[in-house]
């Protein structure tokens, strides 16, 4: 199994990005599963994308492939491919109505800062979701979105809950961690994953690791 890592920014970018493209190339290694990592939207192309089962856009943002790149990326979806989206991906391709149906959501603001937070478990016996703590608690950087993607008939997996954090803005129905099945693939995400030391935390990295073998259907 193969698995595309990319890491693109044309926006704000995350320092977590080279620990996390490091730390997750190796977890996945020791499950058998290879990752390439890439910045480079050339690799958006029907022969490149066709070795992958997914992609993981690892705390993307802004417009980050060309239109051959897209048309690539949408077939590949077409066609079984994934759609893996940690934090940063919901702030990427704002203009590409395909990539936000598979989104579910798009960044409208954050609290400043990072803060503890409570995670609170929707669907425990999903898969992505084993072994994670019902009431969970996390220190991350906390988005609100444009959109509730519970309207987008998400599954949600996860809400954060704001009385536990200051500054949220989407009331008592945050979701946080969503996935669904869209275009023939699978589409999943977690809102968490700003901070570098998320790749250390035992709970985070086995919930990333489920959350990609859950989409390329390991």
């Amino acid at each position: 199994m193969n698995v595309l890592i990319f890491t693109k920014t044309t926006g704000y970018r995350h320092s977590s990005i080279e620990f996390a493209v490091a730390r997750l190339v190796e977890e996945l290694g020791d499950l058998g599963i290879n990752a390439d990592h890439t910045e480079d939207e050339q690799t958006f192309r029907p022969d490149s994308l066709s070795k992958y089962e997914g992609v993981v856009w690892l705390n993307t943002t802004g417009e980050v492939l060309d239109d051959e790149g897209r048309a690539a990326y949408e077939a590949f979806v077409r066609a079984g491919g994934a759609w893996i989206g940690v934090h940063g991906a919901t702030i990427t391709e704002p203009n590409w109505p395909f990539y936000q149906e598979l989104s579910g959501a798009y960044f409208a603001r954050h609290p400043e800062g990072e803060h503890e937070a409570t995670v609170q478990i929707e669907i425990l016996s999903h898969p992505t979701m084993a072994g994670i703590p019902f009431l969970w608690k996390f220190k991350d950087e906390w988005y609100d979105f444009v959109e509730n993607p519970r309207s987008k008939k998400v599954t949600v997996l996860a809400t954060v809950d704001e009385k536990s954090y200051p500054g949220g803005g989407m009331g008592e129905d945050h979701p946080i961690i969503w996935c669904h099945e869209k275009f023939s693939g699978k589409a999943w995400y977690t809102g968490l994953g700003h901070l570098a030391e998320a790749y250390e935390d035992e709970f985070f990295m086995n919930h990333l690791i489920l959350g990609i073998r859950w989409a390329i259907n390991v």
